[in-house]
């Protein structure tokens, strides 16, 4: 095999490693579609059995609350 094949073909596997990971792992992938389809059944299931419509046992998927901009952006602080 050529020198030059081998660096192709490292390159197109590093780009199919990445595609992969961008369709399971961001948002909207194949692992929050899984976990939506497991928790919303879960969920009503817990609120027809409390009575309560607010009521979850396992949290949404979505935001975490943290403010990545902030964070990045404080730089003033130290330990």
């Amino acid at each position: 095999m050529n020198s030059i094949k081998k660096v192709f073909l490292i390159i197109g596997v590093l780009m199919l490693a990445f595609i992969v990971w961008s369709l399971v792992f961001n948002d909207g992938g194949v692992v929050r579609t899984a976990y939506d389809a497991i928790s919303s059944p879960i969920n009503s299931a817990w609120q027809t059995v409390t009575g309560d419509p607010d009521a979850k046992l396992l949290p949404d998927w979505g935001d975490t609350g943290v403010d990545l901009e902030d964070n990045l952006n404080d730089q003033s602080g130290g330990f």
